[in-house]
Parts: C-alpha cells; structure tokens; sequence
C-alpha cells in the first residue's frame, strides 16, 4: 500500500483549471454569494489565459510572484482601472493563501508585500441636497416604471443598501408596520434595515397600485421591484420579472442623461453614511447598518465626514471673529 504523506502533495505540480475549480467549489461551500463565485472565476480565467499566451506550463508553480507581477504589468497596459487590477491581484493572493492552507505549496508564494497596486483614494462624491432634489423631481411621474424608479432611489438613499441586496428584497422580508426590512447580505449575512415615512409612502404606492398590476405567480419570486415593460437581449418580454441589480444600474445610467448628473447607486451609499454620520450617527452602528465585517470599512467615512468639519472649522474661525470684532 502505497501511503502518500501531506508533504509529498507539494511537490505535485497541480494543473492551474484544476486548483481553480477546486477553489470555486470552496467558495461556494463557504457560502460565498454567486456574484463573488462569477467575479472570482473570471479572475481565474484571466489568469489562466495569460499563463497558456505566455508558453507556460500552467500548472501551480505558475502561481508565483514573478507570473503576477507580469500578470499586472499585463492588466496595465491593457487599460484596465487600477481598482480592477487590484481586484484581480487580491483574488490570486486568497487563491494562493487557500492553497497553502491545503498543503498544496509549502508556504505561501504570494505572500510578499507589493504585488498589490497603490491606488489614490479620492473622497467618494456624494449627491448634494439641491441634486436630490433634482433627481427625486425628475422621477415623478403617475406611471408605474416612474414610481417604481422613485421608489427605488428612496430606498437606496434613506437606506444604504447595495444594489446587489435591494434587487433580492422580497414582499415577505418587509415589516410594514416597523419599517424595517430584512436583508442578506455579502456572506448571506442577515441583518436588519430601516426607512423613514417618506420613503415607507412611496413603497406602499408602488406596491398596492403598481407592482401588483405585473405581478404574475411563479414568474415574480415575490421580490419587490419587477420589471414594467421592456424586453431581454433574447427578444423575451419581461414584464413581471424581477428588477436585476444590471436593470437598476442601466436606470441610474437613464437617469443620469436625462438629469446631467453622474448618479450610480453606490453614491446613494455614500450619502447615506455621511449624512448618517453628521447627523450624529455612531461608527459602530453604521458598520451594521451597512453590513461591513470591520470598523474600519465604515471609519472611512468618518473621514470624509472629518473633512467637512474641518471646512465648518475654518468658517467659524475664533480669531476671525474676534478681529472682526475691533473693525
């Protein structure tokens, strides 16, 4: 009998689609979302691809700092944001970290500092009151899709909800009489949001006169948002299907041509925490709010909200009142 011990599989050198497949169904065990498995094997594609162009073997030993960093000079000058190649970067490195921790390499090739692009980290911008006004004056309108539309960025700004998670809401994870919804977010973590009287108004019009007009059992899945008309790149009609996250991003992008202003839904997550924030909110509770696994995710924008501070700071200067004072 032929005993093979843990120290002899390092010295196997795995195929790379291998160890790729092997690691996407441990994602997919861990209760990665579907969104991360699709974003993840994409990276891993690439990788592969570039490997195989490149003449190499395409096995593990391909996983190491002098392929990726190749990799990323590869990602550069193909144009892509440094954000993406960051993104792609730290996908490699988990791999590589998961693999060691299997006994496939010894210790961790990718371990090393400075694989990882430096990026500028600008303040995210943020809608101010006048361009809220403007967007929510432009969504109104007695037609379903519009209420729908208002519905939606109402939520999304009283709320701070990713896009990704106000596509999956269902009617039955609503507590209308506390305003509350539930919402399973990255890691199918559950947590729990609310909304204000306003944005409450403009759901349960959305529900009780519209949404319930293209509501068609077995087609619907409950959600809250469905589509109102329009058809899919196959030609199928969609009317009564639910609103994909890709739907609402393509009426922000609708919404931003008809208004002049550059409006993603992201930006409503950053102008709920910040208002959040000046409004006296703690870190520690936007962190949950948010769904964030550490503080220093949501202490980002503290920052920002620090800077604004600062701002009132110099507007209220001491000394500028008190030479204000003798003039």
């Amino acid at each position: 009998m032929t005993i093979r011990r843990w120290s002899d599989v390092a010295r196997i050198n795995y195929p790379l689609s291998v160890l790729a497949e092997n690691y996407l169904t441990h994602l997919a065990g861990n209760g990665r979302s579907q969104h991360t498995i699709d974003g993840f094997a994409r990276v891993l594609r690439s990788f592969q691809a570039f490997v195989r162009d490149a003449g190499e073997e395409g096995g593990k030993d391909d996983l190491c700092p002098e392929v990726v960093v190749a990799y990323r000079t590869h990602l550069v000058s193909r144009k892509y944001a440094l954000s993406s190649v960051r993104f792609h970067i730290q996908v490699l490195k988990a791999w590589s970290a998961y693999l060691t921790e299997e006994q496939v390499f010894r210790t961790d090739p990718l371990a090393k500092r400075g694989l990882l692009p430096k990026i500028p980290k600008p303040l995210p911008r943020m809608l101010t009151a006048e361009e809220r006004g403007r967007v929510m004056e432009q969504l109104r309108g007695s037609d379903s899709t519009s209420v729908r539309n208002l519905a939606i960025f109402c939520l999304l700004l009283d709320s701070g909800l990713r896009v990704s998670e106000l596509a999956e809401i269902k009617l039955s994870d609503i507590d209308w009489r506390r305003n509350e919804i539930k919402v399973w977010g990255k890691g199918s973590k559950e947590r729990r949001v609310g909304f204000g009287r306003q944005t409450a108004r403009c759901l349960r019009n959305y529900v009780d006169f519209h949404r319930v007009r293209v509501d068609t059992p077995g087609l619907s899945q409950d959600r809250l948002f469905l589509c109102h008309g329009g058809y899919a790149r196959d030609g199928r009609e969609t009317t009564g299907e639910p609103l994909s996250a890709h739907g609402i991003k393509l009426m922000f992008c609708r919404l931003s041509k008809k208004t002049g202003l550059k409006v993603h839904p992201h930006m409503l997550r950053h102008s709920f925490s910040t208002d959040f924030l000046n409004h006296g909110g703690s870190v520690a509770d936007l962190q949950r709010i948010l769904g964030h696994e550490t503080p220093q995710m949501s202490l980002y924008y503290a920052h920002i909200t620090n800077a604004e501070a600062v701002e009132r700071q110099k507007s209220n200067s001491l000394i500028d009142r008190q030479v204000g004072r003798r003039k």
